[in-house]
């Protein structure tokens, strides 16, 4: 079990409300299961599921980095050095803001609320 993993299995529950660092909108936590954590997003509460793996590479590549804009675009583009360009190498949603909010909330990341958005990982704080 990875840092994100077992972050998130200790603080997060199902049913749990979270919001995003950007427009505060919230989500809930549906599921921690065994392979993912699955989120409702948005006002459809669309079912998104985030592989371990995902969280775990999310939390390594901020790790390796000081403040990076978060960059939720939900145009596909996978520009980078944001998060939201990151994690589209894994999934093609909107999800960074989402990521982020998680990792907060589990005290791993914190966020710069200034323009644009950005997160870093508590263990960049560092650099």
């Amino acid at each position: 079990m990875g840092r994100a993993e077992d972050a998130i299995r200790s603080r997060l529950h199902p049913g749990q409300r979270l919001l995003t660092p950007v427009r505060a909108a919230p989500f809930e936590v549906a599921e921690i299961r065994p392979d993912a954590l699955v989120l409702l997003l948005g006002a459809s509460k669309a079912r998104t599921v985030l592989r371990w793996e995902l969280l775990e590479a999310a939390l390594v590549w901020l790790d390796q980095r000081g403040w990076v804009e978060v960059g939720a675009r939900f145009d596909g583009s996978r520009e980078e050095p944001t998060l939201d360009g990151f994690i589209k190498r894994y999934i093609s949603r909107a999800a960074a803001n989402y990521i982020t909010a998680v990792l907060v909330t589990v005290s791993l990341a914190e966020v710069d609320s200034g323009r644009p958005i950005r997160t870093r990982s508590i263990a960049a704080r560092r650099l």
